[in-house]
């Protein structure tokens, strides 16, 4: 009785902490990664990237040629993203203020340095805002590091935003077009959270083959 009440004791802290845990991914500032495995991807390699549009909890996903949303489409040309074009368009009502890329969502990373002396495997990266409205603010966040490294080196990112409520927002008909190199990476680990949550499961499902 004791052992499975010390039991329920710590799957119940994992699961007060999971929903924190997963909501941030891994801890801030950094973000771990175990390695860069691939510089050089396509499009269609981001599958999986989400696209947050005025900060909503509700994110649409790039499904490895598109992506949409409530009167915006998201669109990629090119072979490789070091040097192709992702464009967004509003194409209905209603205003976007700001968009938000999560590259973790394809195992994935942006790779914002013009250096080759970035993290290991990198290689050199791009960004370029080829065309669309003045006004707007563009910034990386999320700074991901190599597990084991002695520090990040500040070329890879999670996350990509583009900025617009300075010039009132994106409006029906607008668009801008821009290049972000990214690359692959392996394994992304769980939070401590949610490895404890796991485990937890894992223990009960033995307790019970043990008592049957």
């Amino acid at each position: 009785m004791t052992l499975y009440r010390n039991f329920f004791s710590i799957l119940f802290v994992g699961i007060l902490n999971i929903s924190t845990g997963f909501a941030v991914s891994l801890p801030a500032p950094l973000q771990a990664v175990k390695a860069v495995t691939e510089h050089q991807i396509s499009g269609g390699d981001m599958a999986g990237m989400q696209i947050a549009v005025n900060d909503s909890s509700t994110t649409s996903l790039w499904n490895g040629t598109s992506a949409s949303g409530t009167g915006w489409e998201l669109t990629y040309t090119g072979t490789d993203t070091w040097g192709g074009v992702w464009k967004f368009t509003k194409n209905g009502f209603g205003t976007v203020n700001s968009i938000t890329f999560d590259a973790f969502g394809a195992n994935a990373v942006f790779d914002k340095d013009w250096s080759p002396n970035g993290t290991e495997n990198s290689q050199t990266g791009s960004f370029v805002y080829r065309s669309g409205p003045d006004n707007v603010n563009t910034f990386f966040s999320g700074m991901v590091e190599i597990e084991g490294a002695s520090g990040a080196v500040g070329d890879l990112y999670r996350y990509l935003t583009f900025d617009f409520s300075g010039k009132g927002g994106l409006q029906i008909g607008e668009s801008f077009e821009f290049t972000a190199d990214t690359d692959k990476v392996s394994a992304i680990p769980l939070p401590p959270a949610a490895i404890l949550f796991f485990s937890g499961i894992v223990g009960l499902i033995g307790l019970k083959r043990r008592k049957s």
